[in-house]
């Protein structure tokens, strides 16, 4: 036969005719599937040779099938999905073109616990490895703040469409048409929220579902750590057991060649035990150049759903909530003013809000309609226009902080995005962090994105130190108002 086959399971020492191989036949079989391995390894990158070639025993080889023994179910899916094609051919040109390839699912008597080298990984895909989620840690990751619930969610236009698909999905998670479900948006229009949201009522009301989610980024980091520390088959185990899997910034795995394919595989299989899949992304599908063609495949089998910024009437009904929540009283010309000038990404708003509350309260006082548009104006990009504040900054992108910061500092944009150590490069590259930070109100994640998925904490790392240093270094911070002023041209 032609293809891999069908798994037996249970324990065996023969083919199904019952004979047993003599020591100088298996001795052979031994040196053949080495040779096997050899040409295999010439093929594959090397980390994925010892994470799932090396935990294979070949077992016999009888009227022309060669029976492998592999640890796991799940460990076999991966095999024929990845590589069955490949073994196939291999094992056809050192076994005979008539051998096939059967398997066994038994866990093996020897322990492989090697950890492969760190240099083992495809250049494009390495980040620092981060520990798995514990059951522990993931259920307080699960345990969100209750204002990332549908009640807080505010509709407008804007947004209804995919609020209105979210709730319906939460509450048929074992059957609706929605799957996977896709919402994709700018920045701070709600999908993180919206995600969260989803998590959180399928939690309370359908509790015996098992639900998991995460950042890409984080399902990136923890696929490189199972690759390093042997741990794929409970890596795979943790997810595929999920009856509702939530993945936040899709946008970060374009590029990411080995991820996106470990990622469809869990999709797929996510989606043949009928769970349900939702995933958040800063653009269409379509828009994701970099992205596995069978990925976007699939997600076009599902639902697609855009959300934009926020207009007019949702403003207001976010401002009016968070002053009745910090306790807080504007003037209602205040209150239009805000409504009519920040802008439609929440973060801006929230964090205009913060800054008026904490004023406020602290000092004891109410606010004047001009104190108001000076915050407005330093804190939010695109309020340079607003009449009689000086223009402070234009409405800018976290690609036009890269080309300034590039332009001050004298280094390629593509090296100040890349990972080279160098002193003066890192500190360009920290520099046009912060100013990120400062500047755009993207998330963590988003910002790590564009400088080789830095992971979070490194982006808040940036951002620290630069902070830091400029108050003992007059020179980076002249620097880095210099480079503010070329963004405000």
């Amino acid at each position: 036969m032609s293809q891999v086959q069908a798994m037996r399971t249970g324990v065996e020492t023969s083919a199904s005719t019952g004979e047993v191989p003599s020591h100088s036949q298996g001795r052979r079989v031994q040196d053949k599937w080495k040779a096997c391995l050899t040409r295999i390894r010439q093929e594959i990158p090397v980390q994925s040779f010892q994470t799932w070639f090396d935990p294979i025993i070949p077992v016999s080889f009888i009227n022309d099938i060669l029976l492998l023994r592999v640890p796991s179910q799940f460990f076999f899916d991966w095999i024929d999905s990845h590589y069955g094609d490949l073994l196939r051919r291999v094992v056809a040109d050192v076994f005979g073109a008539s051998a096939t390839v059967e398997f066994l699912i038994a866990p093996s008597r020897e322990e492989r616990v090697e950890i492969p080298p760190a240099g083992a990984m495809d250049p494009a895909e390495e980040v620092p490895a981060t520990p798995p989620i514990t059951a522990e840690t993931e259920e307080r990751q699960c345990d969100v703040d209750h204002e990332f619930g549908f009640d807080n969610f505010f509709v407008g236009e804007e947004n209804r469409l995919a609020r209105k698909v979210a709730e319906h999905v939460a509450q048929h998670p074992r059957s609706n048409p929605y799957n996977p479900l896709f919402i994709h948006g700018p920045a701070g229009t709600g999908k993180t929220h919206l995600l969260y949201a989803v998590e959180q009522h399928v939690r309370r009301h359908h509790p015996g579902m098992k639900g998991v989610i995460m950042s890409a980024d984080r399902f990136m980091r923890e696929y490189v750590h199972a690759l390093q520390s042997n741990q794929m088959e409970r890596f795979l185990a943790r997810l595929l057991a999920a009856d509702l899997f939530l993945l936040d910034d899709l946008q970060c795995l374009e590029g990411k060649e080995r991820t996106q394919e470990n990622l469809l595989f869990v999709l797929s299989e996510l989606l043949k035990r009928k769970r349900q899949i939702l995933l958040t992304c800063d653009r269409s599908p379509v828009a994701l150049t970099r992205m596995n063609p069978r990925l976007i495949a699939l997600f076009q089998n599902g639902l697609i759903v855009d959300i934009l910024p926020c207009e007019h009437p949702t403003r207001e009904k976010i401002i009016r909530h968070q002053l009745e929540r910090h306790e807080v009283e504007l003037e209602e010309k205040i209150v239009q003013f805000l409504a009519e000038h920040l802008s439609g990404n929440a973060h801006h708003l929230m964090a205009v809000m913060t800054r008026i509350a904490a004023q406020v309260s602290l000092l004891g006082k109410p606010m004047t309609l001009n104190e108001v548009r000076y915050i407005v104006a330093q804190m939010c990009p695109g309020s340079s226009q607003l009449d009689g504040v000086p223009p402070a900054y234009h409405r800018v992108t976290i690609d036009d902080i890269i080309n300034a910061t590039s332009q001050f500092f004298g280094v390629p944009a593509d090296i100040l995005q890349g990972v080279s150590r160098k002193k003066r490069i890192v500190r360009a590259r920290q520099v046009a962090i912060y100013l990120s930070r400062e500047l755009t109100g993207e998330s963590l994640a988003s910002i790590g994105y564009h400088f080789s998925n830095l992971h979070h904490a490194s982006v808040l790392h940036a951002c620290k130190k630069i902070q830091e240093e400029q108050e003992r270094d007059p020179r980076l911070k002249a620097a880095v108002q210099k480079i503010r002023h070329l963004l405000a041209r």
